[in-house]
Order: C-alpha cells, then structure tokens, then sequence
C-alpha cells in the first residue's frame, strides 16, 4: 500500500495538475513500460532547455506522476554551485579554447557570451561552451527535469538518481576534444542555424514528435554518442529492470534522446521482452 500523502502536498500535486490542464492536447512524450508480474514504469523523455514544464507538458503527464510512489532522474542539480562547476570543468593544463578555436569562432564566442572575461571562457571545456551558448540563443526556463522534481519532492514521493552531479562532469569531461572542437567551431561559423535547430527541437518537443526528435539527433558512430547516451543507457538498465520486477508504481524522467533510436531504452527494454507503449494523451 502507496503511504498516506499529507492534505499539503496532495494539494501541491493537484495544483500542479489544474495547471497542466491549460496545456496543449499533444501526445505526450511518455511511455508505459510493464513487465509480466511487477509494477508498470513510466519513462518520460525530457528536453533540458527552452521549455516549461507547466506550459509545455500535457495533463497525461502529471497524471502518471500523481499515481507513482517514486521518482528517478538522471541527476538531482538542485544544489549544484555554479561557481564550483567552472574549475571543475576547465580545460586540460598547457590548452586553451582561443588556441584550439579560429580566431573568428572565437570572437563570436566572446560577442554571444558577453560579459564573460576572456580569459575564462578560453580555460572551459566545449560541452560547457555548448550549453551555455544554448543558453543564450534559447529564452531560458526551468528545466523540465527540475519542475518534474520538484513536484515530486512536494508530493511526498522517493527520490531517486541515476548519477550524482559529480558523475555527470566526470563523464562530460571524457568527451573527446577532436569531436568537441569541430562541432563548437561549426555552430560559431553560422549560430543562426544552430538557433533554428533548437527551435526545431524545441518544437517538435512541443508536438510530441518523436520521430523527428529521433531524425534531428546525431546519429551513433561517434565516440561522444558512446559516452554521453549508450553507455549511460547500459548502465541505468539493471535500475529499471529492477524497478520493473518492484511492486512501486515508478516514473522516470531522462533526456528524449536516452528514450528514443535502436539503442535508446525504449528499444533496450523491448528487446528484453517487456511490453512498451506510448502513453496517449488522455492516459
């Protein structure tokens, strides 16, 4: 038997669902996962930037995360110090970003993310550049991820991670400089159409369009897909397998683009004979 909520946070998560209810009647992008004998999962792909959970997620949504007793992401963020994320993610000893960029890639780097200094912006990694930039290109939001958190946190549910925060910049920074270089220095030559890949992305997201979230993702092949989707897929399997074979109804929420493509977590779990289907849009 799921445990009493308080009066409170039961009013928190139906607040939050009288909210939802404004949205659009896009198919949500959520899947219901079951396995013969245990408790059903729903995986919710998410989008980590440009979005609102209140705006952008349909009711279904909310109403599969009322119903669990647990919640799993990829990494509780809520108390991350972006002070301490700099140094943390700074560049081996001897390299420096306006050394291995063009000059002119370079100096468009310093126009969009104007006031940083110079000098600090040249010592960070490009998976920090990248989201950054994206940042700026994209009106920002409360991510998704944190909304969805938070209002599970409220709701008295238990809270799981796959990563610890730590883990997730360890990983970041094994993402290979010889992919990472000619990527950043592409979106700097022509950040207007790095602009409209986001909004496509963005607004596929907004129409549950899986299909073309799968299209406009890089495709595998390339050491930065192993790192940063397949692997993590691999290893966050044995998780929901165990989940699957529980008796707490779950709800998990990762990037779409963990959830989607031949070796996303869709097709990882099919594979493994539990039965997968996409959640409508009155679930």
């Amino acid at each position: 038997m799921a445990p009493r909520r308080s009066g409170l946070r039961a009013a928190g998560l139906a607040l939050l669902l009288a909210f939802a209810a404004c949205g659009g009647d896009a198919p949500p992008l959520l899947w219901e996962v079951q396995s013969d004998a245990g408790a059903p999962v729903s995986l919710l792909g998410t989008y980590h930037f440009g979005l609102s959970a209140r705006a952008d997620l349909p009711p279904a949504v909310w109403r599969h995360l009322e119903r669990a007793a647990l919640f799993l992401n990829e990494a509780d963020t809520r108390f991350v110090d972006a002070r301490l994320l700099l140094p943390q993610a700074a560049l081996p000893a001897g390299q420096r970003l306006d050394e291995l960029l063009s000059p002119a890639a370079f100096g468009e780097l310093l126009r969009l993310l104007e006031p940083f200094p110079a000098s600090q912006l040249a010592t960070l990694r490009p998976w920090l550049i990248g989201s950054l930039l994206t940042a700026r290109l994209i009106a920002p939001q409360e991510a998704i991820d944190l909304s969805l958190l938070t209002a599970a946190e409220r709701a008295g549910k238990q809270l799981r991670s796959f990563e610890t925060p730590e883990e997730q910049v360890a990983m970041l920074n094994r993402l290979p400089l010889d992919e990472a270089l000619p990527a950043l220095e592409q979106q700097l030559a022509d950040t207007e159409q790095l602009r409209r890949e986001l909004e496509a992305r963005i607004a596929a997201y907004r129409r549950g369009d899986a299909q073309a979230l799968s299209e406009l993702d890089f495709a595998p092949g390339t050491e930065s897909y192993e790192i940063l989707l397949h692997q993590r897929n691999l290893a966050w399997l044995p998780q929901l397998e165990a989940l699957l074979q529980g008796s707490e109804v779950a709800f998990v929420a990762v990037g779409i683009s963990h959830v989607l493509g031949p070796e996303g977590l869709l097709a990882l779990l099919s594979a493994r004979g539990y039965a997968v289907r996409r959640v409508g849009s009155r679930d």
